[in-house]
C-alpha cells in the first residue's frame, strides 16, 4: 500500500466513522436553530423572502438530522437499511426529498428577491406574504412528487440502492441535473439578475421613495441570498464533479488504489452535500 493510499483511507475513516459526521451534525443543527430564531422574528416573519428561508431551514434541519443520524448509525454497525425493504425505500426517499426541497425553496427566495427589484407594482404583487404562503406548499408538494420514484425503484440490490440498469442511469441523471445543476444554475442566474437590477435602480430617478430601513432590510436579504447561491453553486459543482467521475469509472476494472480514490470521492461528495445544508446561518451572519 502506497503512502497516498494510506492517507486517503485515513481521511475516509474520518469522514465516515471519525469525528467529522458528528461535527457536521452539530454545525448543521446549530445552523438551523440560528435560522429559525432569526427568521421567526417579527420583522422577517412578515417578509415573503424570510418565509421561504424559514421553510428552507426546516428542510435543512430534516436533511441534517435524518440523513446524518441514519448515516452515522450505518457506519457504527446498524444493518436495518439492508434488512427492511420498507426502511430502505423510506430512507432513500427522505434522503433525496429533504435536500431537494430545501434547494428549491432557496431558489424561490432568490426569485422573490429578483422580483422585489422590479419597479412595476403589478410584478411586485407576487412578493406578498400571502403569495409565499401558497407557493411554498406547492414547491414542497412538487418536490415530494418528483422524488417519489425512489419509493418504487429503490430496493435491495442486494444492499439498499437504486435498481440496476436504466433506472440506475435515470437516478444518476436526476441527482446531477434536478438535484444539482438546474437549481444551482438558476440560483446564480437570478442572483446576478438581482444585483444588476439593484445597480440599475440606483442610477434611476424614482418618484416613489421607500423607507430607509425597508431599503436596508431588502438589500441585506438580496446580499444574503446571493451569497448563499454562490456558496451552494461552488459546493454542488465540486460535489457533482466528484460524483460524475465516480459514475464514469464505476464499471471499469480498478486497482486497489483506484478503488480507494473512488471511495474517497464518494465520501467527499457526501460531506459536501451535508455541508451545503449547514452553512446558511453562518453566511447570513457574515453578511
Amino acid at each position: 500500500m502506497s503512502s497516498t493510499e494510506y492517507i486517503l483511507q485515513q481521511i475516509i475513516y474520518q469522514m465516515t466513522q471519525g469525528a467529522l459526521p458528528f461535527i457536521l451534525l452539530l454545525i448543521g443543527t446549530s445552523n438551523s436553530m440560528g435560522n429559525l430564531i432569526t427568521f421567526t422574528s417579527k420583522q422577517l416573519r412578515s417578509n415573503s423572502c424570510g418565509f421561504y428561508i424559514l421553510c428552507m431551514t426546516i428542510f435543512e434541519l430534516l436533511t441534517i438530522s435524518f440523513g446524518l443520524i441514519s448515516r452515522i448509525a450505518d457506519q457504527y454497525g446498524s444493518t436495518l437499511v439492508n434488512q427492511s425493504r420498507m426502511y430502505c425505500k423510506i430512507r432513500s426517499y427522505f434522503v433525496l426529498c429533504f435536500p431537494t426541497t430545501a434547494t428549491y425553496l432557496l431558489l424561490m427566495a432568490a426569485i422573490d428577491r429578483y422580483i422585489s427589484t422590479f419597479v412595476s407594482v403589478r410584478c411586485r404583487a407576487f412578493i406578498q406574504l400571502k403569495v409565499a404562503h401558497r407557493m411554498a406548499p406547492l414547491v414542497i408538494i412538487l418536490c415530494m412528487v418528483i422524488c417519489s420514484h425512489t419509493l418504487i425503484f429503490v430496493d435491495h440490490q442486494p444492499t439498499c440502492g437504486p435498481q440496476l440498469g436504466s433506472y440506475g442511469l435515470f437516478y444518476s441523471v436526476f441527482l446531477i441535473v434536478i438535484g444539482g445543476v438546474l437549481p444551482n444554475f438558476l440560483l446564480v442566474l437570478f442572483g446576478f439578475w438581482t444585483i444588476r437590477n439593484v445597480k440599475a435602480s440606483r442610477r434611476r430617478v424614482v418618484a416613489l421613495q421607500y423607507l430607509q430601513h425597508k431599503q436596508k432590510r431588502d438589500a441585506q436579504l438580496v446580499l444574503m441570498i446571493f451569497a448563499q447561491a454562490i456558496v451552494s453553486f461552488l459546493l454542488n459543482s465540486t460535489r457533482m464533479s466528484c460524483y460524475s467521475y465516480h459514475l464514469l469509472t464505476t464499471n471499469r476494472p480498478n486497482s486497489s488504489f483506484q478503488q480507494t480514490v473512488d471511495n474517497f470521492l464518494v465520501q467527499f461528495s457526501i460531506v459536501l452535500a451535508y455541508t451545503n445544508y449547514s452553512e446558511s446561518f453562518y453566511i447570513n451572519t457574515l453578511m
